[in-house]
């Protein structure tokens, strides 16, 4: 019963957010309102990113890349089209999916609870690949130096490695 009663309390204190403060991880999200002409533009994954991208690739090849891309553009008409990198597909994803350079997809800003159990604004994107199944994903929205960067976890949230994307100057 004591077991029990331990394993109750850490999942309490685990899922309130305090998981934040005990581990020290960032608090990497944006707590303002965002506006969809801020996202429109071409997007790219970051230098040290992209090493850690393809470390976690090497250590766990059946994971796949989260976000197996390395450039992404918004319109302002809310599509998009998506630059994939084929060896972050993984051999989780079947082979005509791996043949794909550029994909479409579509994109909107919405609301998301975070890790610290707040809502901030994110990302959506819906993919239109082969195989994509409807598949949507979030990224999350930062904002450091005035400059915007949209980013989801590499693998496992808890080991919190951001892949960070960054808008190219126009």
């Amino acid at each position: 019963m004591k077991s029990l009663s331990i394993v109750a309390s850490l999942v309490i204190v685990f899922g309130c957010g305090i998981i934040n403060t005990i581990f020290d991880l960032p608090e990497r999200y944006i707590e303002r309102d965002v506006k969809a002409e801020e996202m429109v533009g071409t997007w790219n994954i970051t230098p040290d990113s992209e090493v850690d991208v393809n470390n976690f690739i090497k250590r766990f090849p059946d994971w796949s890349g989260f976000a197996p891309w390395k450039t992404f553009t918004l319109n302002s008409d809310g599509s998009c089209s998506v630059e994939l990198d084929t060896a972050w597909l993984g051999d989780s994803y079947s082979k005509d999916v791996a043949v794909v350079k550029t994909t479409s997809c579509n994109w909107n800003l919405a609301e998301k609870e975070n890790l610290s159990n707040k809502i901030s604004p994110v990302l959506e994107l819906g993919f239109d690949y082969p195989d994509s199944n409807g598949l949507m994903t979030s990224l999350y929205i930062y904002e450091e130096n005035s400059k915007l960067i949209l980013w989801g976890f590499i693998g496992d949230p808890d080991d919190f490695r951001p892949q960070d994307f960054v808008k190219v100057e126009q």
